[in-house]
C-alpha cells in the first residue's frame, strides 16, 4: 500500500529493491516526467533564492514611513528591473518584523545578481519618488560556500586561510566542521565572496592551499 507519492528529482524511486516510477499508475513516465518539469524547475530556484541572503532596503524619506498606502511589491519590482534590466529579480517583499514593514527585501535570483547589488549604482537613486538606502547582506550564501575533504584535524584554520587567499582573494570565512562529539574532523568549509571563485574551484573539483590541493564541493 502506497500511503504518500514521494516525487523525486529522478522522476523514480525504488521500493522492495524494484525501481518504480514515483508517478504512480501513469501511461507514460517519460512523458508524465516532463509535465512535471515546471515543478521541478520552481523548487530549484526556491532553493536558490532562500540560500541567498535579502538586500534591504530601508527609505531615507521620513514621511513614506507614516504613509499609510506603500508602494505595491509588483510595482517597485517593475522600477527596478526597467532601470537595470541585466538584474534577474522575481521576488521581493515587505518586512513583516513590527516597525519595519516599510522595509523592502529583495531576493536575487542568480549569483551575477546577486554580486551586481553589492555595487553602487546597480539600482536607481530613487524608489517610488523617495530615496533609500541599501543594506548589505552580513552573511556569504550558502551557495558560495566550500567544503574541503581530507584535511589533517589538527590545522589551525587561520594558517590556512593565509594560504587560501593567496590563490582566491574573496575568502572570507574557513570554519572547522565537527561531529557530533565536538570533535574536529577532517571537514573544513571555506566561505567566498565572489561566485566566479567558487565557480572555478568547483571546476577543478579541487581547492588550491599554495602546491597543495584538496577535493572540494558545494556546500549543501
Amino acid at each position: 500500500m502506497i500511503l504518500y507519492d514521494d516525487a523525486q528529482n529522478s522522476g523514480r524511486i525504488i521500493v522492495n529493491d524494484i525501481v518504480a516510477s514515483c508517478y504512480g499508475n501513469v501511461i507514460s513516465h517519460n512523458l508524465t516526467h516532463s509535465v512535471f518539469a515546471p515543478v521541478r524547475w520552481h523548487h530549484r530556484l526556491a532553493k536558490l533564492v532562500l540560500k541567498r541572503p535579502p538586500f534591504q532596503c530601508t527609505h531615507n524619506d521620513g514621511q513614506f514611513h507614516l504613509l499609510p498606502i506603500k508602494p505595491s511589491e509588483p510595482n517597485v519590482l517593475n522600477e527596478i528591473i526597467k532601470f537595470n534590466t541585466r538584474l534577474s529579480i522575481n521576488f521581493i517583499r515587505y518586512s513583516t518584523l513590527l516597525y519595519h514593514t516599510h522595509e523592502l527585501l529583495i531576493f536575487a535570483n542568480n549569483p551575477y545578481t546577486y554580486q551586481q547589488l553589492f555595487i553602487h549604482g546597480s539600482l536607481s537613486k530613487q524608489i517610488s519618488g523617495s530615496s533609500f538606502t541599501i543594506t548589505l547582506p552580513n552573511r556569504i550564501p550558502t551557495c558560495q560556500s566550500i567544503i574541503m575533504t581530507g584535511v589533517p584535524a589538527s590545522w589551525d584554520t587561520t594558517e590556512m586561510h593565509e594560504l587560501l587567499v593567496v590563490r582566491y582573494q574573496s575568502v572570507a570565512q574557513i570554519t572547522r566542521i565537527y561531529n557530533n562529539n565536538g570533535e574536529p574532523t577532517t571537514r573544513v568549509r571555506v566561505d567566498l565572496r565572489q561566485y566566479s571563485e567558487v565557480e572555478r574551484i568547483l571546476k577543478d573539483q579541487r581547492i588550491y592551499m599554495d602546491s597543495v590541493s584538496y577535493p572540494a564541493n558545494l556546500h549543501r
